[in-house]
């Protein structure tokens, strides 16, 4: 009984030894993927899953609860073996300016099987050669400018905005936002479009066309606590700071942490503000009660 034993556990050992992807099995059920940005709106998140998929890239997104904060919409890029691989992967395609700031995290789920063709020194000679489609010799986006625009007339709203989410990513912003603009003209009630648009001109100091944007986006979505956020952000680098508290109590009373920390700070600012100012005064009258003396 003891030797039979012993003689399996051997055949077991060879078996793990000639075989290791047996070995393996355990570590089925997971993968590895990067968090590339997280959003607090579905939509964005969507729009961010597609822009990566159509640039060739494995996206996805999931929702998640995030204790304290609410609920946020991660999205991810790639589906690894490991942690090593999607290192290695993740970092080449920032450094190509393909994604940002990135974040390793285990998944659960099953890596589907590749199936390898088998290759011959023979077939590899015979193989015809493949002419390069137009399409793959064009420039990329950001060396053809608006131009790029141009070649693509006569598309859809939703294929501006992700087309916009792409650039600014990137950091071209002049050209997401004339994305942004193709999107609204295509779709006037395209609420999400007037949101970025607005982002993108708060980021160029323009603070009126901001102001107009975010308040179509919360005309066609009142319901959208972001968006009062934004506006929010708008009327305070505009130097008015009633709408922007006005906003910023809207927006946290639907859950924006974001805009209950930003109201905190610009009440905290403007009491500071009057504090100094009651100071100057009381001082100014001193000094003249004093001089009539």
């Amino acid at each position: 009984m003891t030797k039979r034993i012993l003689t399996s556990i051997i055949a077991l050992l060879l078996i793990s030894f000639f075989f290791p992807w047996e070995s393996k099995a355990a570590e089925e059920g997971f993968f590895y993927s990067g968090q590339v940005a997280s959003f607090r709106s579905r939509m964005d998140a969507a729009a961010s899953v597609k822009a990566m998929k159509a640039r060739g890239q494995t996206a996805f997104y999931e929702k998640i609860q995030v204790k304290g904060k609410g609920l946020y919409f991660r999205v991810y890029v790639g589906k690894y073996a490991s942690r090593a691989e999607a290192l290695k992967d993740l970092a080449r395609l920032k450094e190509d300016k393909v994604i940002g700031d990135f974040l390793v995290h285990r998944k659960e789920g099953v890596l589907p099987r590749q199936k390898r063709e088998k290759v011959t020194a023979r077939a590899v000679l015979d193989r015809p050669e493949r002419p390069v489609p137009d399409e793959m010799r064009k420039k990329k986006p950001e060396e053809t400018g608006e131009s790029y625009l141009d070649e693509r007339k006569d598309r859809d709203a939703e294929y501006y905005y992700i087309l916009g989410i792409a650039f600014d990513a990137r950091g071209k912003h002049e050209i997401a936002l004339k994305c942004y603009t193709r999107a609204v003209e295509k779709d006037p009630k395209f609420a999400a479009a007037y949101n970025k648009r607005g982002v993108i001109y708060l980021l160029m100091g323009d603070s009126d066309l901001a102001i107009a944007d975010h308040g179509r986006a919360i005309d066609i979505d009142p319901n959208n606590g972001g968006f009062r956020f934004n506006r929010g952000l708008d009327y305070r680098l505009a130097g008015q700071y009633n709408p922007a508290i006005s906003d910023f109590q809207t927006a946290c009373r639907m859950g924006i942490d974001q805009a209950c920390d930003a109201l905190r700070r610009l009440e905290e600012k403007i009491g500071k503000s009057k504090a100094e100012i009651k100071d100057r005064v009381e001082t100014k009258d001193k000094v003249e009660t004093e001089a009539g003396k």
